[in-house]
């Protein structure tokens, strides 16, 4: 406000019968004022939420999330009745049930596999190296995403464990070692070949982000440095070159959005990123943004959020994993009906290790079009809760999971679905 009053100060004193002092004050002015409403996106959280999300994204009710990663190597948590077992936290489960006191039952069993498996002296590290995706077929994997009436697909491009899956070369200065899938390990972009072959099948392609990195030593020693030097331009990195239409931000709760500075940075990927008027984003951008900031509301293994009037997703695994689990059979898995709807009747996602689905149904996926027709065009809304996503899910054509010469499968992928107040 002081600008603009010495703007007027400076022009009080001139001729105001000219034209053109005229013309320059009204020209200052209106840059002061561009200047100030910039200023106010990068650091408001409310401001930056005015901004609508783009339209694509209603009709978008079907996605598919991919958690891969090293995590992928050992693939395992223990299976606890009544509890959810996150395969991807595998690094953090192993260092709480070797070191803490006070480790819970997953986390003590994770150790005692680990040391029965790679033994107590085998760093979490060495599975970089042994994480090769020899069966990595991006364009067969985006085939079977287009045919499953997905319209878009969303990759961990890292992890809380910070593996990139792209050339990322902030994740291996920080790390102080190789720790991205370029430079160790596969020896390839999985990210961008999945993100090209996803494309090129007309689906949209988005990545999972995470603010935070468990055991990364800048993270450990500065948090102001590793948000400022690593997570700031890193994302960056990756919006601008990868151009995602969806980013699902998380391990948020660390730090509150103010010291993360996720203002600044979705003011500069809805003002200057090359995604600007396409990109949808989460709401997990600090510990008090969730389901109160950012775009999407999100869920996780929950009845969703029935009768909210602010777009949301929901999502959830076959079993009680995002990442692969070996320790799952079908036992713990739920069936295709149980997977399809959310107690209540409400739309879920469906997961399973490598998704091999092929919908041999009369019916299109209604997901395609944010409501069911049939082929010649006939609406078949009553069909929604009917015999529609039971002939589309139970006929179908599966094939084996991907599997690496030591057996292991290393692929993680389950299906999401979202709803918002349109539909």
């Amino acid at each position: 406000m002081n600008k603009r009053l010495e703007v007027f100060e400076v022009y009080l004193d001139a001729d105001w019968r000219s034209h053109e002092t005229r013309n320059e004050l009204v020209a200052a002015y209106c840059f002061f004022a561009r200047t100030s409403r910039r200023a106010n996106l990068r650091t408001n959280l409310g401001s930056v939420d005015t901004r609508p999300i783009p339209a694509w994204f209603s009709d978008a009710k079907f996605g598919i999330f991919i958690h891969w990663g090293t995590y992928s190597v050992p693939s395992y948590a223990p299976v606890i009745p009544g509890k959810l077992a996150y395969a991807e936290w595998y690094w953090n489960a192993m260092t709480n049930g070797k070191s803490n006191p006070n480790a819970d039952e997953l986390q003590k069993g994770t150790w005692a596999f680990h040391q029965k498996v790679y033994g107590g002296d085998f760093p979490y590290e060495n599975f970089a190296s042994q994480f090769r995706a020899e069966l990595f077929d991006p364009d067969h994997w985006a085939e079977v995403f287009a045919n499953s009436g997905a319209k878009y697909v969303v990759l961990t491009s890292k992890h809380h464990e910070g593996f990139a899956l792209w050339p990322s070369k902030e994740a291996s200065a920080t790390w102080g070692r190789p720790w991205n899938a370029v430079e160790i390990g596969p020896k390839r972009d999985l990210l961008g070949d999945l993100s090209e072959a996803v494309r090129r099948n007309g689906l949209r392609m988005g990545y999972y982000y995470s603010l935070y990195e468990w055991y990364n030593p800048l993270w450990l020693y500065d948090k102001p440095r590793y948000v400022r030097e690593h997570m700031f331009p890193q994302f960056k990195d990756l919006v601008t070159h990868y151009k995602p239409s969806i980013i699902f931000s998380d391990g948020e709760w660390e730090l509150p959005s103010a010291d993360w500075h996720s203002a600044e940075l979705l003011a500069w990927l809805y003002n200057q990123s090359p995604v600007k008027d396409e990109v949808v984003v989460d709401d997990r951008w600090g510990s008090d943004t969730h389901h109160k900031h950012g775009g999407y509301w999100t869920t996780e293994y929950t009845a969703g959020m029935s009768g909210v009037e602010h777009p949301w997703e929901e999502s959830r695994g076959m079993g009680v994993s995002y990442g692969y689990n070996r320790a799952e059979d079908l036992k713990i898995y739920h069936t295709g009906r149980e997977l399809v709807f959310i107690p209540g009747g409400h739309r879920q996602p469906w997961r399973q290790p490598l998704a091999r689905h092929r919908s041999k149904s009369r019916w299109h996926n209604p997901s395609r079009y944010g409501r069911a027709t049939r082929r010649d065009g006939e609406l078949a809304q009553s069909q929604w809760r009917g015999n529609l996503w039971r002939e589309t899910l139970e006929e179908h054509a599966s094939v084996d999971c991907g599997r690496s010469p030591e057996g292991r499968i290393q692929q993680g992928i389950f299906l999401r679905i979202r709803r918002d107040q349109t539909h």
